[in-house]
């Protein structure tokens, strides 16, 4: 699948809270298939990402379009951990199933 298959486009938007910490969007979008939906979304200072390391040492990253960047993350970032490896869930089984 290419990026392009999970681009979703902007159709309008509004902020509905403003906060000197945060904001919160509703927008409209048009989604890869043509259908249209709500995008509901909190943009603010920083992000984070869990990487899921399985048995056999390979890790399993789930890769989405994220509509608040409005691209699919796959490069940049390349800050260090912030916080350790033991402060995160030690099963995610329950979001996400690596398949083969």
């Amino acid at each position: 699948m290419l990026d392009a298959d999970l681009i979703e486009t902007e159709i309008d938007s509004a902020e509905v809270y403003k906060g000197q910490l945060l904001h919160a969007y509703s927008d409209r979008v048009r989604l890869p298939d043509g259908q249209e939906s709500t995008r509901e979304y909190v943009r603010h200072p920083g992000a984070v990402l869990v990487l899921a390391l399985l048995d056999n040492g390979r890790l399993l990253l789930e890769r989405q379009f994220r509509y608040p960047l409005r691209r699919v993350p796959g490069t940049g970032g390349t800050s260090p951990p912030s916080i350790p490896a033991s402060a995160t869930p030690t099963s995610t089984s329950r979001y996400s199933s690596p398949g083969s």
